[in-house]
């Protein structure tokens, strides 16, 4: 679909049926910020097929980006997966399964939310619109419910899926490091031969780290994971780095 490579997260969760939709989702996108975005893509190409339908009962000619979509995909399909995917995020925000920052970002949300809600329903009531202003009463109290919700939840510390072997591959690259970093004196025969093995681990590590990047997770996030796994071989504070 549109050129995406095979494996992308965007084509799998466009084009597997809906089992294997939820099963990828529960093992690539466990996080809320993994889901929304894959909640967001879902409701964007929907959105473009949409449009496609549209152009299409009025005889207008698609693009070749549209058409492509077009061809290869069903736009109920997208929207099924899309309602789904919906009552998974609302369920992980009723549950506390929020990181710390995830749960900032939700509080924040919501506060906007119940803000504008307010807002309008001042402007409703203004104008003498009662229903609607009582309906806006309680669309502000459900998202002044949802962020007193989101903030007394204990949150979650997301971790990498291979964060395990990842920590070991530290435990085993803080000595050679410390070893490389000698200073005063020339390193023995033995210790150079021990340092050739340093490229090594370090590359065993970047590949560990994409192989548990898992769906639509920045490189900034799964940088913060990486460092987080090495903090915990290290044995300091590991969820110091838990804003992904």
């Amino acid at each position: 679909v549109g050129g995406l490579p095979r494996g992308a997260p965007e084509l799998e969760a466009l084009t597997c049926d809906m089992d294997a939709f939820r099963q990828l989702v529960a093992s690539e996108a466990p996080s809320w910020r993994q889901r929304k975005r894959c909640h967001k893509l879902l409701a964007d190409v929907g959105r473009v097929l949409q449009a496609a339908q549209e152009k299409l009962v009025k005889l207008e000619t698609l693009e070749p980006s549209e058409q492509l979509l077009f061809d290869e995909l069903v736009a109920e399909d997208l929207a099924a997966k899309a309602r789904w995917l919906q009552g998974e995020i609302k369920a992980m925000v009723e549950a506390g399964s929020l990181t710390a920052a995830e749960r900032d970002e939700v509080i924040a949300q919501a506060e906007a939310a119940a803000d504008a809600a307010e807002e309008e329903r001042g402007t409703a009531e203004a104008a003498g619109r009662a229903k609607a202003a009582a309906k806006l009463v309680l669309k502000r109290d459900a998202c002044r419910e949802r962020a007193e919700a989101a903030r007394a939840a204990a949150g979650v510390d997301r971790r990498l899926r291979d964060g395990g072997r990842i920590r070991s591959l530290y435990a085993r690259l803080a000595p050679l490091k410390a070893l490389q970093d000698t200073k005063g004196r020339l390193l023995s025969l033995e210790e150079t031969r021990r340092l050739e093995a340093i490229p090594e681990i370090e590359e065993m590590i970047a590949h560990l780290a994409e192989q548990s990047r898992g769906w639509f997770t920045t490189d900034d996030e799964l940088a913060l994971l990486v460092a987080k796994e090495r903090r915990a071989a290290a044995g300091g504070p590991a969820r110091k780095a838990s804003a992904p």
